[in-house]
């Protein structure tokens, strides 16, 4: 790899399997020390042993506060500023129409949309100048189900 991120401090929230893994990974390939944020600890610990210099395994759900503002100052106290925020954590629930209740609803809205949202608002403080904030999102956000 090109070290591309070398001494660059990433987040990564859903950093304990797909897409938010192979993106943790990347990051570490290229240089970066990478703040990994998930509810699974077990497999985020088990993940980035192999990088213990270079990560932090901080265990949590992006749907509760306190989790998100631990994940932060875990972040600021080990590596300072920040300099990418991938609020990648996500869930999705296929339900048809007919049967998606408030509940339904409310949970995916509170994982992908307010998730996302609130981690971003509370490194905003910390993220260095040029820093960057990367949204995924998903195909289903462009076709019908």
């Amino acid at each position: 790899m090109s070290q591309k991120l070398l001494n660059k401090v990433a987040v990564v929230t859903g950093a304990s399997s797909g897409i938010g893994l192979s993106i943790a990974e990347h990051y570490l390939a290229e240089g970066a020390k990478v703040i990994g944020f998930s509810r699974n600890a077990e497999n985020l610990g088990a993940v980035f042993a192999k990088f213990p210099d270079n990560v932090l395994v901080v265990a949590g759900d992006v749907t509760k506060s306190a989790d998100i503002h631990r994940l932060v100052d875990a972040a600021v106290t080990r590596f300072g500023k920040v300099d990418v925020v991938v609020p990648n954590a996500g869930i999705a629930k296929v339900v048809q129409f007919a049967d998606c209740t408030e509940e339904v609803i409310h949970h995916q809205f509170s994982v992908n949309f307010m998730g996302a949202t609130q981690t971003v608002r509370a490194f905003l403080p910390h993220i260095n100048e040029g820093g960057v904030i990367l949204f995924i999102t998903t195909f289903l956000t462009q076709v019908g189900f």
